[in-house]
């Protein structure tokens, strides 16, 4: 069993408002949202920072008897303590989730269930809506993210497994619309999207092919309007995930996915679109493991990207590792826990990278341990000496102690 406390989570609300989020190795602090009950699988969390620095978190509950599911939204107080609101209640779903904030700090939730209902709750069930019934429910995809203006954007896979549905927000009524097709795909395998500055959207797509091999692919939005341009980025023997992000300081685009190919080789890959021509990096690579779920975020406070991974070592541990840029196309990386939990048979167990962007920025991992317990890991920036030694102090407390 591991056991944590909450001292950790205190001394962070203590830090310097001019500290920069990664500077120095990556000191993670973790802190138990709910622990895994038997029989009942926590799946797909998304980890969200309000404006004003608060950690939030969307998942799911999976019954692996009854399939009597639940979603659940979480909050983390300043005092480091976790509130919980279930959501929904119902057969099969939560086979995703998403969170995200307005600009009022409202939270948004949505999830997909089994059937291929697509639902969202908006400020803490002041509105519930069906938003449709043709997602494809089976190992769903959800994205929620708002824009620079504040309304709420959000993608999925649809129930045809080839294609990618939007919202629309526009109007009271939120409705949903096709984005793009992919020709020649068997089942689309992951999905991500961004804004950029203008408000439009880009996504990122893993794919399986009608041959059974397997690509990347991105797409854009145009701003008049009409079909989005889609094209494939890479293949190869397999892809793990993929995630696409926009750099706040400049607001160049960039990728990130994990693959293995044809001679057996994983690599995580990083490919910057901030020049004339893209520029690509592979940040990791070895025969003797695998890259799995991925998230990518840039750090606000000086636009260097960073991507929280899953790494399988063979013969090893699941484990989950924090990648930094630490400067043009070099990286860094951090062990953010030796021991964790990926996909499941009942649900998603991807990490969710996020950054407190109010006052100091940091960043903050939402994934699975490898007792199933939702855990988020905080890296606080580095404090002031009397900060610095409540931080030790509060480490050593919280050292985890397995029985």
């Amino acid at each position: 069993m591991k056991r944590f406390v909450v001292i950790a989570m205190l001394a962070i609300g203590f830090v310097p408002s001019f500290a920069h989020a990664i500077d120095g190795t990556p000191v993670w602090f973790p802190s138990v949202v709910t622990n895994a009950l038997p029989l009942r699988t926590i799946s797909s969390p998304t980890l969200a920072f309000d404006h004003y620095g608060g950690a939030a978190v969307s998942w799911s509950r999976i019954d692996s008897l009854s399939q009597n599911n639940t979603v659940h939204y979480s909050e983390q107080s300043p005092l480091g303590l976790w509130s919980h609101r279930t959501v929904s209640t119902g057969s099969a779903i939560g086979t995703a989730t998403s969170v995200s904030f307005d600009r009022a700090e409202r939270p948004s939730v949505g999830w997909l269930s089994l059937s291929g209902n697509f639902n969202i709750d908006i400020n803490r069930g002041t509105t519930t809506q069906l938003i449709s019934s043709n997602a494809m429910g089976d190992e769903g995809l959800l994205v929620f993210k708002h824009d620079l203006a504040g309304q709420l954007q959000g993608a999925y896979a649809g129930a045809n497994e080839r294609s990618v549905y939007g919202i629309n927000t526009s109007t009271q009524t939120i409705t949903s619309n096709l984005l793009f097709d992919l020709a020649n795909v068997d089942k689309i395998q992951d999905l991500d999207i961004t804004i950029d500055h203008a408000g439009r959207r880009h996504a990122i797509v893993t794919a399986r092919l009608l041959d059974f091999s397997e690509a990347v692919f991105v797409a854009s939005e145009p701003s008049f309007g009409g079909a989005w341009a889609t094209a494939m980025l890479d293949s190869g023997d397999a892809f793990g995930g993929a995630s696409i992000a926009v750099n706040p300081q400049d607001g160049s685009m960039a990728v990130a996915y994990s693959k293995v190919d044809d001679g057996g080789l994983a690599s995580l890959v990083y490919r910057d679109f901030s020049g004339p021509a893209p520029v690509t990096t592979n940040i990791l690579s070895g025969n003797d493991r695998e890259f799995g779920d991925i998230d990518l975020e840039f750090d606000p406070s000086d636009g260097r990207p960073s991507i929280a991974l899953e790494e399988s070592i063979s013969g090893g541990n699941d484990q989950l590792l924090f990648a930094y840029n630490t400067g043009g196309t070099s990286w860094a990386t951090s062990l953010v826990d030796d021991s964790i939990m990926i996909d499941t048979s009942n649900g998603e167990a991807r990490p969710s990278l996020a950054y407190d962007d109010f006052g100091s920025t940091y960043p903050a991992i939402a994934y699975l341990d490898d007792d199933g317990a939702l855990i988020v890991s905080f890296d606080p920036p580095i404090p002031e000496p009397a900060t610095a030694m409540m931080l030790l102090v509060a480490a050593g407390i919280s050292m985890r102690r397995r029985r």
